[in-house]
């Protein structure tokens, strides 16, 4: 009975085991679901009695009609899914916003574009772990027209082309993110990308093709609000960062793991202009032509930092770390300070 009343209450549940002994009512105010088992899904409870539900977490594959119901459910507007679905046709889900699922996109979206965008109409945000995705499916994305502002794909295949398709299709994207993707994502691709996604905020490009000068240039001519840009193992040198870093009106996050030819120079922009106010997120890993100066400078006048990566930085010293603690110690969350000089014990 006291259970009965608490769950009656509840707006989050993890399920690891049944609810069969528990009186239907008693889901009726539930809001987020996060699933370790289909034993809920045998009792069939969440589609029927739950009609508040709006987010849910599946971690195991779950019979088709219960998913069917979930997705019917009037209410729900994310759903994040590590395993497929067995239906073949996907009901219409007019509420849903945000979608993720973990394995690859065709097996969610189906070979049309019309029967995608009669699903989901009012999709905003699409995220894929393994999406997989190549230009034709790119393709049957983009046809979609959804209103997407969010969009990620790791380990896509896509070339020049998906990524114009893709980006013709939703020019008010704000983030754009390709993780673990084609190494034809180079400086071709975001020279044919930032020209169309002028509104991007956010565009990370990790473990990619190589990015270098032409890729900087194009984003600080076209992509004047991009706040979060990262990339790994870049060829870019002063003059493609410094070109980036002259136009920003505010920088939150900037990736350059093992771009080698950058120096201090171009990064003493954050720590002069404004930019100082506004960086949590630095990525120096492996940048063996920066200097301690610059990352003492930004240890002492970057007071927001949150996440400082220096790992193999030959410039990290002590005197880098214990600037760090006397002027960010309250915001860092994060400082790897792996295989560099630093000695300082705690």
């Amino acid at each position: 009975c006291v259970l009965c009343c608490v769950l009656c209450m509840c707006v989050y549940v993890c399920v690891s085991g049944t609810l069969l002994d528990v009186p239907s009512c008693t889901l009726a105010n539930l809001c987020v679901v996060k699933m370790h088992s289909s034993s809920l899904a045998d009792a069939c409870m969440i589609p029927e009695n739950a009609t508040n539900i709006e987010h849910i977490v599946i971690s195991e594959e779950l019979p088709g009609p219960f998913l069917d119901g979930l997705l019917e459910n009037g209410r729900l507007q994310s759903i994040h899914c590590s395993m497929p679905s067995q239906t073949t046709e996907l009901p219409v889900c007019p509420h849903l916003k945000k979608l993720e699922i973990e394995e690859e996109l065709t097996r969610w979206t189906g070979k049309t574009a019309p029967s995608l965008q009669d699903r989901f109409p009012n999709l905003a945000v699409l995220r894929c772990q393994d999406s997989c995705i190549d230009d034709e499916a790119a393709g049957i994305v983009a046809d979609a027209r959804f209103d997407l502002k969010s969009l990620v794909l790791h380990n896509a295949k896509i070339t020049c082309r998906g990524g114009q398709l893709l980006c013709s299709a939703y020019p008010n994207l704000r983030t754009l993110d390709l993780t673990c993707s084609s190494h034809k994502i180079d400086n071709k691709f975001v020279e044919t990308v930032a020209p169309l996604c002028r509104k991007l905020k956010r565009l990370l490009l990790e473990r990619c093709g190589t990015i270098g000068d032409p890729a900087f240039i194009a984003l600080s001519q076209y992509c004047p609000a991009l706040r979060q840009f990262s990339i790994t193992h870049g060829s870019v040198t002063d003059k493609g960062l410094d070109a980036f870093l002259s136009t920003r009106t505010r920088l939150d996050r900037l990736g350059l793991f093992g771009c080698t030819s950058i120096t201090a120079a171009p990064l003493m922009r954050i720590v002069t202009t404004h930019l100082y106010r506004t960086v949590r997120w630095l990525d120096l890993c492996h940048c063996q032509a920066t200097n301690t100066e610059i990352l003492v400078a930004i240890a002492t006048k970057c007071h927001r930092m949150q996440h400082l990566y220096l790992f193999g930085n030959p410039h990290a010293t002590n005197e880098v770390v214990e600037a760090l603690m006397v002027n960010c110690t309250p915001e860092l969350v994060t400082l790897d300070i792996g295989e560099t000089n630093v000695t300082i014990d705690s």
